[in-house]
């Protein structure tokens, strides 16, 4: 059987699915019904497949940034599940210096200075509690250590401590002395009000730049209904345009089996996946149950295989396919799974197969020189038929010597 698909001509390509002959339909049908209705969770683990195939299609940059483009401009506002988990990936892995551009002054003290009273003090106590007594302070601590000093004229006397009021001369000599400042008191106090202008600061901002990551963490959900909010009412507006900006570069600098994982489970609608599987594949598949099913036939075409009932497999090994001739590429694809199922089950001689689709290849005995040592040993040798054979195709200087993965090569080449 040669597995070269016969050349489309004009008239092919004007026939339609309802062209397709029974026996085609009826298969395609019957694999739909197994891929999506076996159990409960069968279309999800459909889609799954779909995802992973997905994440595989890294080999083409413009590609990438075509698909991350659609992705942004298709699903972002539109999709809340999908945007909120962009941007709590980008709140985990983004780039620091990056995200502390788009927190304006105002919004930083919103997040230290909230309503909820714990939450503040949690937060102010991560960030701006490290003061040490040798006078080496971390993080926020360094900040307002900084920023007392130096605008200690107007400023100093809006400083709370725990116990007794503390002079610029003692703290700038003894820097230890700042562990007795009350931070809470403080930054919610006039000090820490916008028109005294430290969470505008160089030296807030240095200090956050150091360790905005552990910051961030601290409440992801602040930061995330913050810019999921910015992107859905704020417009056009230059905000806007740098935030699509940092998350388009963010996503073509991360791995793209990860943005994939991470990403395309939450996508609420369908049909927005596949969308986004067309750029990918350079496809143009019209509804998610097609794609499924020519995913499962190619990328999973093995564990699809194994996962069938006999039944099902009893019904594929006995339809009979002359050549690959379906006129459409979904009903192409179940001929060459038929073709599989037979090459693996013995039905097609997979050799006869590859000659007569001008597949170049050698088979050669590995175990030869083995069977060889034990001749001269004078030990009994194995039965013929347990010989084991290894295949070289067109040349190639790897060999195959499982029956399953020499099937694998053999169909790719005509099918991806």
């Amino acid at each position: 059987m040669d597995l070269r698909a016969k050349a489309t001509t004009a008239s092919d390509a004007a026939m339609s699915a309802s062209d397709v002959e029974n026996g085609e339909i009826q298969l395609i049908n019957c694999l739909k019904k197994f891929l999506f209705e076996t159990t409960k969770t069968s279309r999800k683990e459909a889609f799954c497949w779909v995802y992973d195939s997905m994440g595989a299609r890294t080999d083409e940059q413009d590609v990438r940034g075509k698909f991350t483009q659609r992705l942004l401009r298709e699903l972002v506002p539109s999709d809340e599940g999908f945007s909120k988990a962009l941007l709590l990936y980008f709140c985990e892995y983004g780039s620091a210096n990056v995200f502390v551009e788009l927190i304006s002054p105002a919004e930083w003290r919103k997040f230290f200075l909230c309503e909820d009273k714990t939450s503040s003090a949690r937060k102010l106590k991560s960030f701006f509690g490290n003061f040490r007594i040798d006078g080496e302070h971390l993080k926020g601590a360094k900040a307002l250590q900084q920023y007392a000093l130096r605008r200690r004229n107007e400023l100093w006397h809006h400083l709370r401590w725990q116990k007794n009021s503390q002079s610029p001369v003692v703290c700038a000599t003894k820097p230890g002395t700042f562990c007795e400042l009350d931070v809470e008191k403080t930054l919610h106090g006039p000090f820490g009000e916008d028109k005294n202008g430290f969470w505008s600061s160089d030296d807030f901002v240095k200090c956050l730049r150091e360790s905005a990551k552990e910051t961030i963490v601290i409440d992801c959900a602040y930061f995330v209904n913050l810019l999921f909010a910015r992107l859905r009412f704020s417009g056009n507006n230059s905000d806007v345009v740098k935030l699509r900006r940092d998350l388009y570069n963010f996503l073509m600098q991360q791995r793209h089996v990860y943005n994939c994982q991470r990403l395309l489970p939450v996508i609420r609608k369908e049909n927005d996946v596949l969308k986004l599987a067309n750029v990918l594949f350079h496809s143009d598949w019209d509804n998610v149950e097609d794609l499924c099913l020519a995913i499962a036939l190619t990328f999973r075409a093995r564990v699809f295989a194994n996962a069938l009932s006999e039944d099902i497999v009893t019904k594929l090994l006995s339809h009979d396919i002359a050549e690959i001739n379906a006129p459409t590429k979904l009903a192409k694809l179940c001929q060459y799974f038929v073709v599989r199922m037979k090459l693996t089950r013995d039905v097609l001689d997979v050799e006869e197969v590859m000659t007569a689709s001008g597949i170049q290849f050698d088979r050669f005995d590995e175990e030869k020189r083995e069977r060889r040592k034990k001749r001269r040993k004078g030990r009994r040798e194995d039965e013929r038929e347990n010989e084991k054979y290894h295949w070289r195709l067109d040349g190639d200087s790897m060999a195959i010597s499982l029956k399953s993965d020499l099937v694998d090569r053999i169909l790719e080449r005509f099918i991806l």
